[in-house]
C-alpha cells in the first residue's frame, strides 16, 4: 500500500510563524547594529569637528581668543552648525578667563585673567546620542600678567529656599561701552558665575537671569521706571573691584482662577486686577507683576509661567459682589505648583458684610463657627466653611431640572400647591380669588332681579329713566361670579362710584342669593352663611327725581376653603456643588413646629446623590429608599459624600383635611470646593449698626456692635478657651 508524506496545514502554519518571528528578531537586530553603527560614524565626526575647533584656538593670537556672545569678545561664532554626511553637526564654543588661585583671587590678585579657558562642544540631531561630545583646553599669554584696570562681576542664583540654581542662563549687556558687551553664560553647579576682566563702567551692566521652567529675575536702567527709583539698578563694574549681586529664581506655577456663584455656577466675563506682592522700583511703587484680568465665558481664566509670590486680587465688577475666596485673598503662590482659585460672588447690593474667623494664636481660618448677626427685625446666623443649599420659594413652579431660577423645581404629583411666594403646603385649603365688574357687558347681570339700568354704553350702573325723571329706587343684581365649587368664606367689596348726594347699599350673598348679607365698600366682610355660589347686589336710591347716583366698577376679592389633599410630593431641581469632592452636612426646614391635628410625621424628606446628573435614587437617613428624614436638623447619611449633584424630595401629608403642614425653608449645608474657608457673607443689608456674634466650641464668645456701610469685610480673631 502506498503513502503519502508530507506537511498538514497546522505544521505548515506553526513553521511560517516560526520563520516570521525569526525574521523580525534578526530584521531588529539589523536596525539596531545600523543605528550603532551610524552613531559610532558620527561620534567619530563630531570628535573631529571639535579638535579642528580646538586647534584653530590654539593658533590663534590670545588677545583673540573670544567668542561673538561671550567674554572675552572675539570673532569665534558661540554657536555654528556644519552639515556632514546629511546630519546637522551643532558646534557650541565657550571661552572664559580663569582666576588661578596660585596666585590668590581678584581682587587680591589685581589682575583675575590669568589664562583662558576654551571649550568646545559638538552634539548631533539622528540616532540615539545623549551626550555630546566635549574637548577643553587652556591657553596661557605669553610674558608676564599686565595689571589692565579691569573689574569683574559674581552673580549669585538662588531658589525660593537658598539652593544654588545651576546651569541657569545669564545674559549680561552693557551698550554703553564701544564696542558693547553681550554674553550669554551660564551658572555652575554652585550656581555661580563669574566674569573677568570687564571694562569699568557705570550703572550700564544689565544682567537677565533665566532657566527653562523658571522665572526670570533681572536688573533695571536707572531712569527706565520714570520717577520710580529701580530696587535692582544696573550693575556698575569697579576697577580692580569685584562686583557681586545675588539673584533669586524658582519654577513657574499656574493659577486657575474660576468665578462662581454660592452654588458653583459659573459667571462668565468678569473682570480683576491680579498684584503681586514683589516690588522693581519705590516712590512711588511699581509692582513686578500688575494686571488687568478677565474670566472667559466659562468663568475660567488660567495663567500659565506665573512667577511665585503673594498676590492680591480685587474684584472690578459693578454687577456682583465678592462673597468670599478659597484661598483666601492674599493669594500665597509657591513655586512649581498648579493652583486653584475660586471668586465666591453674589449680585451686587449696596450695603454688604464679608466675615472671615481665624484663630488668634496660630492666624488660621476656623470653620464651624456660628456668625449671629442682628438688629430690630432681622436676624441671620451663618456658619463659616460651609456652603450652604437653600430654597425659600417655590412659586415659579415646576419643570426645573437643574438649579437656576431660585424659585422653582423638578416636579411635583399635584397635590403641592406653591403659589404663595412664602410657602409651599398641600393643595387645597384657602386660596385668594379675585372679580372685577366695569360693566362694558352684561355677561354677568341678572336679568330677572336686576331693576336698574345696566348701562354698557356709559360703562355704569344707574337709576333707570321713567320719562324725564329718574326712578327713587333700583337693583342691580350679578349672576354667580365664581367658577369652582369650594365653600366661600370672607369677602372684600371695593367699588368705584358716584353719589351724586344719593344712597349706594351693597350686598354680598355666599350661597346664591339665599341670604343677603350688608357689606360696607372697602372693608373685609367674614359670611355668616357660607356657600358656594358668591353673587352681588346694589341698591340705588334718590330723594331727586333729577339726580342719580351711579356705579363705575366693583371689585370683589374673596377667600373659598377647599379640603386639603390627604399627601403629596415635590422634587427639587438639581443642585451642582462643582465638585464630587463634596462633604454633605445637615437638612434642615423651618418651621420646625406643625399643628397637632396633621397627626405624625406631617412632613419628610428624602435625598439622591450622584455625580452623572441622571440617577437618582432617593433615601432616608438609613441609607434606605424605606425611610425618610422626619426631624429638622437631621445628619444627612454619608452614602451621598463625594457626589456632585444632588436633590431632596419633600412628602406633605395631613390626617385633618382642614390642617395642611406648611414649609418655608429648606436648608442643606456641606463642604465642598465652593465653600469659603473661614467666611461668611450677609446680603442684603441696610446701612446702619448691626450686633455681632461669633461662637465655636473651644473658643471664647465675641461680641461687638459693627456699622454697616457699603460693601464691608473684617476679619475677627478668636481666643482658644483658658
Amino acid at each position: 500500500m502506498k503513502q503519502n508524506s508530507g506537511l498538514t496545514l497546522i505544521e505548515l502554519i506553526i513553521t511560517i510563524s516560526i520563520f516570521i518571528i525569526a525574521s523580525l528578531g534578526i530584521l531588529g537586530l539589523f536596525s539596531y547594529s545600523f543605528k550603532t553603527v551610524g552613531n559610532s560614524k558620527a561620534i567619530l565626526t563630531a570628535t573631529g569637528l571639535a579638535a579642528k575647533q580646538i586647534e584653530i584656538i590654539r593658533n590663534m593670537p590670545y588677545d583673540k581668543l573670544g567668542t561673538t556672545e561671550g567674554w572675552p569678545p572675539g570673532d569665534i561664532p558661540s554657536s555654528q552648525i556644519i552639515n556632514q554626511n546629511k546630519i546637522n553637526y551643532t558646534i557650541q564654543t565657550i571661552i572664559e578667563y580663569v582666576d588661578d588661585p596660585y596666585d590668590s583671587l581678584f581682587p587680591d590678585d589685581t589682575t583675575g585673567n590669568d589664562y583662558k579657558k576654551a571649550e568646545v562642544m559638538v552634539s548631533w540631531d539622528k540616532f540615539f546620542s545623549i551626550n555630546p561630545v566635549k574637548l577643553t583646553t587652556n591657553v596661557c599669554a605669553k610674558g608676564l600678567e599686565i595689571p589692565n584696570g579691569a573689574g569683574g562681576l559674581k552673580i549669585n542664583l538662588f531658589d525660593n529656599n537658598g539652593n544654588p540654581v545651576s546651569q541657569a542662563s545669564v545674559k549680561i549687556e552693557n551698550l554703553a561701552l564701544d564696542p558693547n558687551i553681550k554674553i550669554n553664560r551660564e551658572t555652575n553647579n554652585a550656581g555661580i558665575l563669574q566674569i573677568l576682566d570687564l571694562p569699568p563702567s557705570g550703572e550700564n551692566y544689565h544682567i537677565i537671569v533665566s532657566k527653562e521652567g523658571y522665572s526670570q529675575d533681572y536688573t533695571i536702567a536707572p531712569d527706565s521706571l520714570g520717577a520710580s527709583t529701580p530696587l535692582q539698578p544696573d550693575l556698575r563694574v569697579i576697577e580692580k573691584e569685584l562686583t557681586e549681586k545675588t539673584f533669586s529664581i524658582d519654577k513657574i506655577s499656574s493659577l486657575k482662577i474660576s468665578t462662581l456663584t454660592k452654588y458653583c455656577s459659573s459667571v462668565p466675563n468678569i473682570s480683576f486686577n491680579m498684584r503681586g506682592q514683589k516690588l522693581i522700583g519705590r516712590d512711588p511703587d511699581v509692582f513686578k507683576y500688575y494686571q488687568n484680568l478677565s474670566t472667559n465665558s466659562s468663568g475660567e481664566l488660567i495663567i500659565d509661567n506665573l512667577e511665585f509670590d503673594t498676590y492680591n486680587i480685587a474684584l472690578n465688577s459693578l454687577a456682583y459682589d465678592l462673597a468670599g475666596a478659597n484661598p483666601l485673598i492674599p493669594l500665597i503662590l509657591l513655586p512649581n505648583t498648579n493652583q486653584n482659585f475660586y471668586f465666591i460672588l453674589k449680585p451686587h447690593q449696596a450695603h454688604t458684610l464679608l466675615a472671615t474667623v481665624k484663630d488668634n494664636s496660630t492666624g488660621l481660618v476656623l470653620s464651624g463657627a456660628e456668625v449671629k448677626l442682628s438688629k430690630i427685625g432681622y436676624e441671620e446666623t451663618l456658619i463659616t466653611g460651609k456652603g450652604i443649599w437653600r430654597q425659600t420659594d417655590w412659586q415659579g413652579g415646576s419643570g426645573q431640572e437643574n438649579w437656576e431660577e431660585e424659585d422653582m423645581y423638578f416636579d411635583d404629583d399635584g397635590n403641592i400647591n406653591t403659589n404663595n411666594s412664602e410657602e409651599m403646603k398641600l393643595a387645597g385649603g384657602h386660596t385668594q380669588q379675585n372679580f372685577n365688574e366695569t360693566f362694558d357687558d352684561a355677561a354677568y347681570e341678572n336679568f330677572s332681579a336686576t331693576t336698574a339700568d345696566w348701562n354698557t354704553t356709559l360703562k355704569e350702573l344707574r337709576l333707570p329713566k321713567i320719562g324725564t325723571d329718574f326712578s327713587s329706587s333700583a337693583t342691580g343684581e350679578s349672576l354667580k361670579i365664581n367658577s369652582a365649587a369650594y365653600t366661600i368664606t370672607k369677602a372684600y367689596l371695593n367699588a368705584s362710584h358716584t353719589l351724586n348726594g344719593e344712597t349706594i347699599n351693597y350686598y354680598l350673598s355666599a350661597n346664591g342669593g339665599i341670604d343677603w348679607e350688608n357689606v360696607i365698600s372697602g372693608v373685609e366682610y367674614i359670611f355668616i352663611n357660607q356657600g358656594n355660589d358668591l353673587r352681588w347686589k346694589a341698591e340705588l336710591s334718590t330723594n331727586t327725581v333729577s339726580i342719580t347716583p351711579s356705579i363705575q366698577s366693583i371689585s370683589i376679592n374673596y377667600t373659598d376653603s377647599n379640603p386639603f389633599a390627604n399627601n403629596g410630593f415635590l422634587i427639587s431641581s438639581s443642585y451642582d456643588t462643582g465638585t464630587n469632592k463634596t462633604i454633605w452636612g445637615n437638612l434642615s426646614w423651618e418651621p420646625q413646629n406643625q399643628a397637632i391635628e396633621l397627626g405624625e410625621s406631617p412632613i419628610k424628606f428624602q435625598i439622591a446623590a450622584n455625580n452623572d446628573k441622571a440617577t437618582w435614587n432617593f433615601k432616608g437617613p438609613d441609607g434606605t429608599e424605606e425611610t425618610f428624614y422626619t426631624s429638622p436638623d437631621a445628619s444627612i447619611n454619608p452614602i451621598h459624600n463625594n457626589h456632585q449633584y444632588i436633590r431632596y424630595k419633600i412628602l406633605l401629608s395631613t390626617e385633618n383635611s382642614s390642617f395642611s403642614p406648611i414649609v418655608s425653608d429648606i436648608t442643606i449645608d456641606f463642604t465642598s470646593g465652593c465653600s469659603t474657608p473661614g467666611q461668611v457673607f450677609f446680603s442684603p443689608l441696610e446701612e446702619t449698626a448691626y450686633d455681632l456674634d461669633i461662637s465655636l466650641a473651644g473658643y471664647q464668645g465675641y461680641f461687638e456692635s459693627i456699622n454697616v456701610s457699603g460693601n464691608n469685610s473684617t476679619k475677627i480673631f478668636l481666643n482658644p478657651n483658658p
